[in-house]
């Protein structure tokens, strides 16, 4: 049972998002199929007429050159990325492989050494390559190839680019970004090693990118037109590595609480005034920075009245938040509606019933300062891809380091706020709802 729980709680984001992506789609086929059926009805009225078979003629005409273009970049594509992956068939042949059943289905794959050994070839050659690594994010590697060809779009002037992406299974992903006559072009190509030992095309597409735009902190972002559902779906190439250091600082305070259902890092509270701060949202993100586990919850009591919930044993709930705060127990259990009677607290699991859906977003310090009280400050910048936004907003978390190697979270300052909506800061919890947390 816990594996169960364990699976519905990782994988809770991708179900929220699914559903509502499923949604949309079903909407948008039913759309589709009514645009279709009128097109053929005002067809069937206007079949005989002169200006109709001009028209087909024209569509005919561009259909051809169109499919004529997409397939002179597929085979152009093909070539280049066959071309490339020879490049390297000695490291591949000579390379230590193993099965990989977690992630890659029984894949064989090869170890990161070799990958990493794969991508410095290719770099040395003057390839544009992404910079992969198990623990920090990937970025591109020669990118003097990256801003002569956005030079060039921003220059309305013809251009390409290639960019190769080296697979754990040892192929390559290559992709020809193509500008011409003011249209933007992807060409994606799929190689792996067959039963040979013998590079072979496994995947080709051609989409149209009808969006793509550089950032002010260096990233690349662009769309493909494939799916035009509102999950905007943008792709991120980092044109150059993150700071190791400011990378490490998010993983361990901000990455484990995250800016979604719940509204630690999305609303203004500090040690002295707690706001709308919500201790309750907070449960199992604290319980796994403290266990290094996901939270259980089969084993307590579902209460349906007045509004449904958990309730989490006291000395639970208070040994596994309270340690992150500076706070007294009065306070923090007038603040997280103690029940003394029951001595517990109430707790909603996230669920399709109150969360808000909302991209996922990335919290990244870009900076630290050290305060002269002995405490510290994050300037955090919150990242939303599928919003195209490297700071989506900002916010300022201080932070004060205990003597037992613990820490608690002090304040969190939202300092800028882009155009685009914040993620919600609704607590989970009825009561909290409507009062405000007052």
């Amino acid at each position: 049972m816990k594996g169960t729980v364990s699976k519905y709680m990782k994988s809770n984001k991708n179900f929220i998002q699914k559903s509502y992506i499923c949604n949309i789609i079903a909407a948008l086929k039913f759309s589709l199929l009514s645009f279709v059926i009128l097109i053929s009805l005002l067809g069937l009225t206007a079949c005989n007429t002169s200006s109709t078979d001009k028209t087909t003629v024209t569509l005919e005409t561009e259909n051809e050159t169109l499919n004529s273009a997409e397939q002179e970049a597929i085979e152009k594509a093909e070539s280049r990325s066959l071309e490339i992956t020879s490049l390297y068939k000695e490291i591949y042949i000579n390379a230590e492989k193993t099965t990989s059943e977690e992630y890659y289905g029984g894949q064989t794959v090869i170890s990161q050494d070799v990958v990493d050994q794969i991508e410095s070839l290719l770099t040395d050659q003057g390839y544009s390559v992404i910079n992969s690594n198990s623990k920090y994010p990937s970025y591109l590697e020669n990118t003097e190839h990256f801003y002569e060809f956005w030079e060039s779009v921003c220059n309305n002037q013809d251009a390409e680019l290639e960019v190769i992406s080296v697979s754990k299974a040892g192929g390559i992903f290559y992709y020809l970004f193509q500008f011409a006559d003011g249209e933007s072009h992807r060409t994606s190509i799929s190689v792996n090693w067959n039963v040979d030992n013998q590079p072979e095309v496994y995947d080709s597409q051609y989409m149209e990118t009808d969006e793509w735009s550089l950032t002010d902190s260096g990233d690349f972002y662009y769309k493909s037109s494939i799916t035009g559902v509102p999950f905007e779906d943008y792709i991120l190439i980092r044109l150059k590595p993150v700071d190791e250091k400011m990378y490490d600082l998010a993983e361990k305070y901000i990455t484990p609480i995250g800016y979604l259902s719940n509204n630690m890092f999305v609303s203004e509270w500090n040690y002295q005034d707690y706001g709308n701060l919500s201790f309750n949202d907070l449960l199992e993100f604290f319980y796994k920075v403290k266990n290094n586990d996901y939270f259980y919850h089969n084993d307590y009591e579902n209460i349906s009245e007045p509004y449904w919930h958990i309730d989490i044993p006291a000395s639970l709930f208070e040994e596994t938040i309270m340690p992150f705060f500076d706070i007294s127990l009065q306070e923090f259990r007038e603040r997280s509606l103690y029940d003394s009677e029951k001595n517990s607290y109430p707790w909603q699991e996230i669920s399709c019933e109150n969360v808000t859906f909302y991209p996922n977003v990335e919290g990244e310090v870009v900076n630290y300062q050290e305060n002269a009280d002995g405490t510290f400050t994050l300037t955090v910048n919150a990242r939303c891809n599928d919003y195209k936004t490297d700071r989506l907003f900002t916010h300022e978390v201080t932070i004060r380091l205990l003597e037992n190697g613990g820490y608690q979270y002090l304040s969190n300052k939202i300092t800028y706020k882009s155009d685009i909506t914040m993620p919600p800061d609704t607590p989970r919890l009825p009561p909290q709802q409507t009062n405000n947390m007052q």
